[in-house]
């Protein structure tokens, strides 16, 4: 599912490039651009369903629970919208899939892999780094990454780091990460709490909103000491 929505959203990306770049003088504001159609965001099956539903913008974030503000002089300046809706119809579509789409994902987030590991079996001291997808909706996502350095043969883990990275389609969002709080469950094992804000601006009838989602996510992460060979 993603691959195909993703494969959609660089075409459609690429196709907006080369308009922008050979009708330059006819290119919308930067406050109303938007890198994607949102029908290739959103299956058609949600506009169908949401069709003629609502009367108004406020009546959809009230259903969706949604809060809203009105962007910064600083946030229009910048020009990036993640989407871009006319009416609420397709406000409720938008936010229905983008809903959908999270609680499935959240369900299946696959556990910590090691993605890096240095030094040689002799070093006195072993590190390794670990990645997890901690927030995902298909059209973007958030990993986090922890480092940790520990004594080889008995595992003990002398120095823990993390950081986070939003990837994906990024453009029209932010990702504002608090610093990672980092817990000690054993001598081998840790705890590694990663929270923030993804911020992402949209076009709602023509006024530039920006919506807050929390993220609050944790990865455990273990040594592995060496065994000897008898």
């Amino acid at each position: 599912m993603r691959k195909k929505i993703m494969s959609l959203l660089l075409a459609t990306s690429l196709c907006f490039t080369l308009s922008a770049s050979v009708f330059a003088e006819s290119a919308p504001t930067p406050s109303t651009q938007t890198k994607y159609s949102l029908e290739n965001v959103v299956p058609s099956t949600y506009f169908m369903k949401y069709k003629g539903q609502f009367q108004t913008f406020d009546q959809v974030y009230a259903t969706f629970g949604k809060k809203v503000r009105p962007a910064t002089i600083e946030e229009k300046t910048k020009g990036e919208v993640a989407y871009s809706v006319k009416n609420p119809d397709e406000l409720a579509a938008l936010l229905a899939f983008l809903n959908d789409q999270k609680q499935l994902l959240q369900n299946s987030l696959s556990e910590p892999q090691i993605v890096s590991v240095g030094n040689t079996l002799a070093a006195e001291v072993k590190t390794d780094t670990y990645e997890q997808t901690i927030y995902d909706n298909s059209l973007y996502w958030i990993k986090g990454y922890v480092t940790i350095d520990y004594v080889p043969h008995t595992g003990k883990i002398t120095k823990t780091t993390a950081r986070s990275a939003l990837l994906g389609l990024t453009y029209g969002h932010t990702w504002k990460p608090d610093s990672p709080r980092i817990t000690v469950v054993s001598d081998q094992k840790r705890k590694v709490i990663f929270t923030g804000t993804i911020t992402s601006s949209v076009n709602v009838g023509g006024e530039i909103e920006v919506w807050n989602d929390n993220v609050n996510a944790t990865m455990l992460v273990q040594s592995i000491p060496l065994i000897e060979k008898p």
